[in-house]
């Protein structure tokens, strides 16, 4: 079963959710910057985050995987660029939960997918990604 999400902030409220942000995202004090502008400034370190960085997409998916899981959905499909950090997490995390995963590349961009990229192309193929 292919999961289409209808997510809304409202809705998320409602639902249950997976644990890929296992604990609060550490807030780091820049005080270098913070003395040049005379006010205190602060840096949230989603880059530690386990699944590798993406904050708001990996806590975003925590409940729209959620919401498909509770529906039976074995497929999660997703659109973006190449590059596109939501589709490398939503490919990750499809792994994780051992569901099937299509990603929607953009074709703006000249020769979109070449297997012998590097970046998100290969981890798009080391995550046995669908592409189309």
């Amino acid at each position: 079963m292919v999961y289409k999400s209808s997510f809304n902030i409202i809705s998320m409220l409602n639902h249950g959710r997976r644990n890929y942000v296992h604990k609060p995202t550490l807030i780091h004090a820049l005080h270098n910057i913070s003395k040049i502008l005379n006010t205190e400034i602060y840096i949230k370190r989603d880059d530690l985050i386990s699944m590798g960085g993406g904050g708001n997409k990996c806590r975003k998916l925590e409940y729209i995987v959620q919401d498909a899981i509770d529906k039976g959905a074995d497929t999660l499909i997703t659109c973006g660029s190449t590059q596109s950090n939501h589709c490398r997490l939503t490919a990750s995390v499809a792994s994780v939960e051992k569901l099937k995963c299509w990603l929607v590349i953009e074709e703006s961009e000249e020769d979109p997918y070449n297997p012998d990229n590097t970046g998100n192309n290969y981890l798009f193929n080391l995550l046995k990604t669908n592409l189309h």
